[in-house]
């Protein structure tokens, strides 16, 4: 059966550093030199220390921590599989999930509603960053490049400039039922972050 991963909540999943210029398949080969922000967020604030999923009629409970000095935030499963470990900001309403690799930080925006939560789904970190890139690419976000080398193009992390195109991302993203308090209810594995 195949495992839970939801990156968020990143967003919420990445999967191992490889060595290409990515972490995942050399396809995406921009990152951002900086986090979202330095101001962690504490996801229990909005979750508390479980949140309960139910994916293909199995309930799954996820457990939430968070670490100081640092600010980490870490989601795992209850059998102990960590699904997500890095630096969690809130902005604007919206939650960035940073993801470290050796060459900087990927970022993925959530968006969590009293109905509905967008930015989650199978490899949605990657699409994401994909994304970015592609706005990289068409000249969107040019005056960001801060530099490039055999691991990657580097991009400033200015949230004004930036904020519009998650918001772009965020928009053309499938939503998710979602009540404060309840579970996230998921139809198929396929629907979940990598």
């Amino acid at each position: 059966m195949k495992k839970l991963i939801l990156y968020l909540l990143p967003v919420l999943l990445m999967s191992a550093i490889s060595a290409c210029k990515s972490p995942l398949n050399g396809e995406v080969y921009v990152f951002f030199r900086e986090p979202w922000s330095s101001d962690a967020y504490d996801l229990r604030e909005k979750f508390g220390d479980t949140l309960a999923v139910e994916l293909m009629g199995r309930k799954t409970q996820l457990l939430i921590s968070y670490e100081l000095p640092g600010g980490i935030s870490t989601i795992a499963t209850a059998e102990g599989d960590t699904l997500f470990s890095g630096l969690v900001n809130r902005y604007k309403g919206l939650y960035f999930f940073n993801r470290r690799f050796d060459q900087g930080y990927w970022i993925a925006a959530v968006s969590i509603n009293r109905e509905f939560i967008s930015g989650i789904g199978k490899d949605a970190l990657h699409d994401q960053m994909k994304f970015v890139q592609e706005s990289m690419e068409d000249n969107q976000l040019g005056d960001l490049i801060d530099g490039s080398d055999e691991g990657g193009t580097y991009l400033k992390t200015e949230k004004g400039r930036l904020l519009p195109v998650y918001l772009e991302i965020l928009d053309k993203s499938e939503r998710y039922p979602y009540q404060d308090g309840y579970a996230i209810r998921l139809e198929t594995d396929e629907a979940l972050l990598n």
